[in-house]
């Protein structure tokens, strides 16, 4: 199943996401911030991102940004509360992304996984 790196600045935010995930099969790694998310960027490859956009030293965007210098085709998935415009437009930036609303339950973030981990998914906003 598909590893998956999800960065959430709060606990329980990543600790329900994990253990919904892994419910699914998913083998989840986890990180509060963009930098720490770098590093375990750095350690081990991921078949995706799922990542907030508002986080403390590094917001979702910048991170992806930083990433995409080393792994240029990686999928993307923000979560976020922020206008609906302007999370479009920075995921949109990115190419291979795309945006979740908060809140959202269960479906809606599997969907957007199953969107973004298939081969023949387009690289802009889905």
């Amino acid at each position: 199943m598909a590893k998956i790196l999800i960065i959430d600045d709060q606990e329980c935010m990543r600790s329900i996401m994990t253990n919904m995930l892994e419910s699914e099969g998913f083998e989840i790694q986890a990180a509060e911030d963009g930098e720490q998310a770098l590093d375990l960027l750095s350690k081990a490859d991921y078949d995706l991102i799922v990542s907030d956009v508002n986080l403390p030293r590094m917001d979702g965007f910048q991170f992806m940004r930083k990433a995409r210098e080393s792994h240029p085709s990686l999928p993307a998935i923000f979560a976020t509360g922020v206008l609906e415009e302007t999370a479009k437009l920075g995921a949109e930036s990115l190419g291979n992304s795309e945006v979740i609303f908060k809140p959202y339950n269960k479906e809606a973030i599997l969907e957007a996984i199953k969107r973004r981990l298939t081969p023949s998914n387009p690289t802009s906003l889905g």
